[in-house]
């Protein structure tokens, strides 16, 4: 998903290389105050849902229905 943000952001298009970025994509995602674009970088909220629904199927598993 970040990738095709970052593409989108630089180009317009689905995809982009290297050489189409004008900075790395880490200092992107820095809030303003440290001179970046403070977009949120979304690794941490996906790994955030796919645990809960890690937890969800396993709480359906192992219930007694």
């Amino acid at each position: 998903m970040d990738s095709t943000r970052l593409a989108f952001m630089w180009t317009g298009e689905d995809k982009a290389s290297r050489v189409d970025c004008l900075i790395a994509w880490d200092m992107v995602t820095r809030p303003k105050e440290c001179g970046a674009l403070n977009i949120r970088d979304l690794t941490v909220p996906n790994c955030c849902l796919l645990m809960k629904l890690v937890h969800c199927l396993h709480n359906l598993v192992t219930s007694s229905c």
